[in-house]
C-alpha cells in the first residue's frame, strides 16, 4: 500500500514542494520506493531501496517546480516486494 501525503491530491502548489509517502507491504515488507514527479525523479528524491524488506516507512522529499512548466505536475510512487 502507498499513500501521498505530502502534497495532498488536486493542491494548488508552487516554488519547492515537499513530498512525504508512507509505503507498507502486510506480507514481506517494503524492499523499494521508487517516486517521481512528472514522470522523472524530483529534485530531492526520496526513492530508496531496503535490503532486507523494511516494515511500514516514510520517506521525504521535495520537488523545485520553478524548474517545471507551469501547469498540472503528477506525483507518484511505486512499492516493490521481492517475496
Amino acid at each position: 500500500m502507498v499513500t501521498i501525503s505530502d502534497p495532498i491530491d488536486g493542491a494548488v502548489v508552487g516554488g519547492l514542494i515537499d513530498l512525504e509517502i508512507s509505503a507498507s507491504d502486510a506480507g514481506s515488507g517494503v524492499a523499494e520506493i521508487e517516486v517521481l514527479a512528472g514522470g522523472l525523479a524530483p529534485t530531492g528524491d526520496p526513492s530508496a531501496t531496503y535490503d532486507p524488506e523494511v516494515g511500514p516507512v516514510t520517506v521525504n522529499g521535495s520537488e523545485d517546480t520553478t524548474l517545471r512548466p507551469d501547469g498540472t505536475l503528477s506525483i507518484t510512487a511505486c512499492v516493490v516486494c521481492r517475496r
